[in-house]
């Protein structure tokens, strides 16, 4: 059922409303095509830096990892249309992975970073 690629599937009854509420008014509710995340394996390695940059960015036993999500597109909230509220489901409006993307007036056109 659904997709495998996705790390933590949204249950089946939360709307779009339900998670756009659980992102807050910092966040913007997202779907995304990617999802890559870092540290969710305990490796062993050798050498006086081994594992530094690992350990910085979440890494190591017991842990879920950094999530960076790729190639995502907003989820707003439909408006009803003559009274009628449309309470569309999450995973009817989204197949891919779920993120609540930080806010930011921040614009990737025409810039390689985005900044």
């Amino acid at each position: 059922k659904g997709n495998a690629n996705v790390r933590f599937p949204v249950p089946d009854d939360i709307t779009v409303k339900q998670a756009t509420e659980k992102c807050g008014d910092q966040a913007q509710l997202s779907c995304c095509n990617k999802a890559t995340y870092a540290g969710d394996v305990t490796d062993i390695d050798e050498g006086i830096l081994a594992g530094t940059l690992k350990n910085l960015i979440g890494g190591g036993s017991g842990t879920e990892g950094l999530g960076l999500f790729n190639q995502c597109s907003k989820l707003d909230l439909q408006i009803p249309i003559i009274g009628i509220p449309i309470q569309a489901l999450v995973n009817q409006k989204c197949k891919q992975n779920i993120a609540c993307c930080q806010n930011s007036p921040s614009d990737a056109s025409g810039s390689l970073i985005g900044l």
